[in-house]
C-alpha cells in the first residue's frame, strides 16, 4: 500500500469539516459583516488546505495534571494577522444540525478566503 493510500486515523479526522461548512457557521454566527477587532478590515483567511478540511489545531492546557488539548478551527485577518478561533466540537455540532443546502444564499462572503488563497 502506497503512503498516500493510507486512511487517516480517526483522531486526525475527528471533528473535521469542509471549509465551506466553517464559512456557513461563521456567516450564521457573525452576521453579514464581521470586521477585524484590531484593524477593522474585513479580509479573513481560513487556515485550511486548498483541497482538504479546515485545519484543526490542538492548544495544550498548562494547568492540569493530564495533558489536555483544546481542538479549535482558526482564521486570521489578512491585513494585520489577528487570529480568531472556534472550538471544533461546537462548530462540528452546528454543521451536523445544519447540513449544507445547495440553495443556501450566503450573501456577500467576499472577505473570506481559504489559506491557499482561493476566494470562497
Amino acid at each position: 500500500m502506497a503512503e498516500n493510500d493510507k486512511k487517516p486515523s480517526s483522531r486526525l479526522t475527528m471533528h473535521s469539516i469542509d471549509p465551506d461548512d466553517f464559512i456557513r457557521f461563521l456567516a450564521e454566527k457573525a452576521g453579514d459583516h464581521d470586521p477585524c477587532w484590531v484593524c477593522k478590515a474585513d479580509d479573513w483567511v481560513i487556515m485550511c488546505a486548498n483541497d482538504g478540511p479546515t485545519y484543526r489545531f490542538g492548544i495544550p492546557s498548562r494547568n492540569v495534571e493530564k495533558t489536555f488539548y483544546a481542538s479549535v478551527f482558526m482564521y486570521y485577518c489578512q491585513n494585520c494577522g489577528f487570529l480568531r478561533q472556534h472550538i471544533s466540537k461546537v462548530v462540528n455540532s452546528w454543521v451536523e444540525e445544519n447540513p449544507a443546502n445547495l440553495e443556501l444564499d450566503l450573501g456577500d462572503d467576499q472577505g473570506v478566503e481559504h489559506e491557499g488563497g482561493e476566494n470562497v
